[in-house]
């Protein structure tokens, strides 16, 4: 196989996948970050009246499981791919 670029190497190649799996732990980490800024607003909400305590604890449960689940895949990244 011809090299035509950088993008041809195999180390190019392997430095990439390598980038690509750190960006996706760190997109995760800040997935988590907002699904939990999400808990914090619940908070105001209802305190402010605006959802009644059902719709809050809803939400507020479904969120704990979005982090569950965002936790776990930044814990094993080895069961996902991109």
């Amino acid at each position: 196989m011809k090299i035509r670029s950088h993008k041809d190497l195999d180390v190019y190649k392997l430095a990439f996948e390598s980038a690509m799996e750190i960006y996706q732990i760190s997109k995760l980490t800040d997935s988590e970050g907002e699904a939990a800024e999400t808990q914090t607003w619940l908070d105001f909400a209802l305190a402010c009246n605006y959802i009644k305590i059902e719709e809050y604890n809803s939400l507020f449960e479904k969120y704990n499981n979005i982090i569950g689940k965002l936790v776990n895949m930044s814990l094993h990244p080895e069961n996902w791919t991109f």
